[in-house]
């Protein structure tokens, strides 16, 4: 598989326990890959239990795990070397949009994947709120409502770097030029609603209420009314890129920077510590999640291939 031609990077992932009463315990898992890990998704699974997830890398790439991040299983696939976001609606039905203006889908847990669509489109997220129902975004938002079959363009808004579903046919997304933008109608229409006043990395909505967005010099912005009203808070030493970040509840709030700063909120965003910090280059996040058993996976890369 073709690697990175300047650098070969190498992934960690990042697995924390804050169930724990004392400081919180990161555990490195390395994924058997030495590629740039871009994003990452879990499901609750049939049992309920947070066992099943996947990440994948841009060159191409996917990992599996089935025992909640303990172990992971890299899948072959040769469909696409270039995977930007992943989005699974269930333990069967998953869907990938890639650099090179493909959407893939798997029905059978992301052990095969098929074209769906390949066009002119640069993808870099996707978002699924069932296995019908989807929003693909880069340099153009396109939606479905048939499990992928068939794929219309979105109009107004921007183009979106980051998207998120937050309940019903509501999404939203933000762009390089700060821009968070929403679309009420499973991604017919969009709308910008707010400005983070520098380049936005990342949104993340816990519902139709709570949600967030982040980006350049470790800004952030939550909301708790459905972006009504907004707290906005710079992080760390304010060098960071916040790249990603996930809720656990309404309270219970994590984000990561580009140099490794992990941080938690426990008052639902008004206030902000840093959970950990690696050393630079040991860690760059960019995709995090947080499961229903409140347990939270950083992925990305480091640049000294120290898995």
């Amino acid at each position: 598989m073709k690697k990175i031609t300047i650098k070969i990077w190498s992934i960690i992932l990042i697995l924390l326990i804050s169930m724990q009463v004392s400081m919180a315990q990161w555990e490195e898992v390395y994924t058997g890959s030495d590629m740039f890990i871009r994003d990452i998704c879990f499901v609750p699974g049939t049992n309920l239990l947070w066992e099943t997830g996947w990440a994948i890398s841009y060159e191409g790439d996917i990992m599996k795990t089935s025992d909640g991040g303990d172990s992971w299983t890299e899948i072959t696939q040769t469909l696409s070397t270039a995977l930007a976001g992943i989005s699974f609606a269930d333990e069967s039905t998953g869907f990938i949009a890639t650099l090179d203006n493909k959407i893939l889908k798997s029905v059978d847990g992301g052990l095969t994947w098929s074209t769906i669509y390949n066009g002119s489109v640069n993808f870099d997220k996707i978002a699924m709120k069932d296995a019908l129902n989807g929003v693909a975004s880069g340099t153009q938002k396109l939606y479905t409502s048939d499990g992928g079959t068939t794929w219309t363009t979105g109009t107004g808004g921007s183009s979106y770097w980051d998207i998120d579903h937050a309940a019903g046919d509501t999404y939203y997304g933000v762009n390089l030029g700060g821009d968070l933008g929403v679309s009420t109608n499973a991604g017919a229409t969009w709308s910008n609603e707010a400005s983070l006043g520098v380049f936005a990395f990342m949104v993340d909505f816990l519902d139709a209420d709570h949600g967030m967005f982040g980006g350049d010099l470790s800004t952030i912005r939550v909301t708790h009314d459905g972006g009504s009203t907004w707290t906005e808070n710079t992080l760390g030493n304010g060098q960071d890129a916040i790249n990603c970040g996930g809720f656990f509840d309404m309270d219970t709030i994590y984000s990561a920077g580009s140099s490794g700063d992990i941080f938690k909120s426990d008052d639902g965003g008004l206030t902000w510590i840093t959970d950990t910090s690696f050393a630079s280059g040991v860690f760059q996040p960019r995709g995090l999640v947080v499961t229903g058993m409140n347990v939270v996976f950083a992925a990305g890369n480091n640049t000294s291939n120290q898995g």
